[in-house]
C-alpha cells in the first residue's frame, strides 16, 4: 500500500530534520506549498515535545538522584552519630547497595565537621566509662575476699601483740558468719591490746620507782662523801 502524502513528508523530515520548506517543495513539487508548510510545522511541534519530554525525564533523574544521595549522605551521618568508631567495613556492609568510594567520601565528609569529632570523642569516653553492673555472683566474692583479708590482719595483729598465732579452725563460712567472726576477733584483739598496754604501763611505773630510789641512794653517798672532805 502506497504511502500518503503526510506519511512521506513525515518520513523525508525524520531523515532531514534541518530541512527547509524550499528543500519540501524541491521534494514534493506536486503538492501545494502551504500544505507542506503545515506537515512541516506539525513535525516541527512533535519534535520539540520530544526534547521537551526527554529533558523532562533528565531533570527528573538527576533531580531523584540528587535525592537519593541526599539521604544516603544523612543516614551515613547518622550510622557515624551512633558508632564513631565503625570500620570502613562496617560501614560497607551496613550500606551494601552503595558505592564504597561515596560511602568513604561521607565519612570523610562527616568528620571534617569540628562538632561531629567533639560529639564521637565524647561518645567514646562515656562508652568506656561506662561500667557493667556487677552480678550478685561477683558481689559475693568481692565481699568474701575483703572478708578474708580483714580476718588476716585481725589474726596478724594478734600475734604481734601476743607472740602467738592465732588458731583458726578450717570452716567453710557463710558470709555473714565470718563477719560476725571478725567482729569477735577485734574484741578480743582490743582486750589483749589493753592488757598488754596496761602491763607495759605498770612496768614503766616500777622501772621509774627503782630509778627514783637508786638516785636518792646516789645522792647520800655523794653526800656523804663530800662531808668527809669538810
Amino acid at each position: 500500500m502506497a504511502e500518503s502524502i503526510a506519511q512521506q513528508v513525515l518520513t523525508f523530515l525524520k531523515k532531514n530534520p534541518k530541512a527547509t520548506n524550499t528543500d519540501l517543495y524541491r521534494k514534493f513539487p506536486k503538492v501545494r506549498e502551504n500544505t507542506l508548510r503545515n506537515y512541516k510545522s506539525r513535525f516541527n511541534k512533535s519534535l520539540l515535545q520530544t526534547k521537551s519530554g526527554r529533558n523532562l525525564k533528565s531533570r527528573t533523574s538527576k533531580s531523584t538522584s540528587r535525592s537519593n544521595a541526599g539521604s544516603l549522605r544523612s543516614k551515613v551521618f547518622d550510622f557515624f552519630r551512633e558508632n564513631p568508631d565503625a570500620s570502613n567495613q562496617r560501614l560497607y556492609e551496613e550500606f551494601s547497595q552503595f558505592s564504597k568510594n561515596k560511602l568513604r567520601h561521607y565519612k570523610a565528609s562527616f568528620f571534617k565537621f569540628p562538632e561531629n569529632r567533639k560529639n564521637a570523642k565524647d561518645k567514646r569516653t562515656t562508652s568506656k566509662t561506662v561500667k557493667k553492673p556487677a552480678t550478685v555472683e561477683a558481689t559475693v566474692k568481692l565481699l568474701e575476699k575483703r572478708i578474708d583479708r580483714m580476718e588476716k590482719q585481725v589474726d596478724e595483729l594478734y600475734q604481734v601483740f601476743t607472740g602467738q598465732p592465732k588458731k583458726k579452725v578450717p570452716v567453710k563460712l557463710a558470709i555473714t558468719d565470718k563477719a560476725g567472726n571478725i567482729e569477735k576477733k577485734i574484741k578480743e584483739l582490743e582486750e589483749t591490746v589493753s592488757s598488754y598496754i596496761g602491763e607495759k604501763r605498770k612496768k614503766i611505773r616500777n622501772e621509774m620507782s627503782s630509778l627514783d630510789e637508786m638516785q636518792q641512794i646516789v645522792t647520800d653517798k655523794i653526800n656523804s662523801f663530800l662531808k668527809g672532805f669538810r
